[in-house]
């Protein structure tokens, strides 16, 4: 008598996974080495401990277990998997770098802007704030506007808010940070601070003046960036 020939199963090319990897009581396609169908698996309980046993549904749709010996090796799911086109790569002309340098400038006016705009606030909207400023003392001379010219500056609402918010970020400098800075707001520039007694040290005191002014600029744009 002869042997029965043994059919040879074709496993799909693509589509297919091992069957480690199928999640607990999924229906899929399995493939054993003697059988492939419908089936899923599953936790059961003993006495000591929980197994793992796989079902597979016989003709008339009925999950009948499968012995240990027998178990599938990988698994298809029942619906094509929808795959999501990855991302394309921005290109380096599409995403071009950001000007540190333009960002930090435009921070410097905004931190010097919100410094004046304090210094404009009456003395009593100042006290409520409880910051310590100094306003220059000026006398009227010859050349100055007649008394009936107002010129002092009167910030907006919007400034007076954007205010609020800088000045936050500004309290957490360090005090010779928050110095330098309050004299730049009130007009002196890099250079007549570095003549100031306190900055004339050294022979390059004018270029560690603006070395200085700079890292509390950056140091203060850091601060605006945390949450």
């Amino acid at each position: 008598m002869s042997e029965p020939s043994t059919i040879t199963r074709q496993r799909p090319a693509v589509g297919e996974f091992i069957i480690e990897s199928l999640p607990v009581n999924t229906r899929a396609h399995l493939y054993a080495r003697t059988w492939d169908g419908h089936g899923y698996w599953r936790w059961e309980t003993g006495r000591r401990r929980n197994y793992k046993t796989f079902f597979r549904f016989n003709r008339f749709g009925v999950p009948v277990k499968v012995p240990e010996i027998d178990w599938p090796e990988a698994w298809t799911p029942l619906k094509p998997i929808a795959r999501t086109p990855s991302p394309q790569p921005l290109r380096t002309a599409d995403a071009p770098p950001p000007d540190v340098a333009a960002t930090l400038e435009a921070f410097n006016d905004r931190l010097i802007m919100a410094l004046q705009v304090h210094l404009a606030l009456p003395d009593e909207l100042r006290a409520m704030t409880r910051i310590r400023v100094y306003g220059l003392v000026t006398c009227a001379g010859a050349g100055d506007y007649a008394p009936g010219i107002d010129t002092r500056f009167r910030p907006s609402r919007a400034q007076q808010e954007d205010s609020e918010r800088v000045l936050v970020w500004f309290a957490r400098l360090a005090p010779e940070q928050q110095d330098l800075c309050w004299l730049r707001a009130k007009g002196f520039s890099l250079r007549a601070i570095s003549e100031m007694p306190p900055y004339k040290k050294g022979k390059h005191y004018a270029a560690k003046v603006r070395t200085l002014y700079n890292r509390a600029v950056i140091d203060c744009y850091r601060l605006s960036l945390q949450r």
